[in-house]
């Protein structure tokens, strides 16, 4: 079974925007501090990076398979500014 079956339908999935933040830091410590907040609360998240230049993905992505609390990431198929968390 696809374990990014479900995310990828769920409408109410919770969404980690990082459009607001300023730089890739900025936008790397902000992602920390909501995955730190929604351990134990969901098992999966979107992290919505935007297309752009493709930089922030690039960090965005390789910050996250460095996390050992995130059991698997996957770019969303429906949105290609933006990946799937499964933690």
């Amino acid at each position: 079974m696809d374990p990014f079956f479900a995310p990828s339908i769920d409408h109410k999935i919770y969404e980690i925007d990082l459009h607001e933040t300023g730089s890739i830091s900025e936008a790397l410590d902000f992602l920390d501090s909501q995955l730190f907040f929604l351990i134990g609360k969901e098992q999966y998240c979107k992290v919505i990076y935007g297309i752009g230049e493709g930089i922030l993905r690039k960090e965005v992505l390789a910050h996250l398979k460095k996390l050992s609390y995130i059991k698997s990431v996957q770019e969303d198929s429906q949105n290609a500014g933006a990946c799937l968390v499964l933690m």
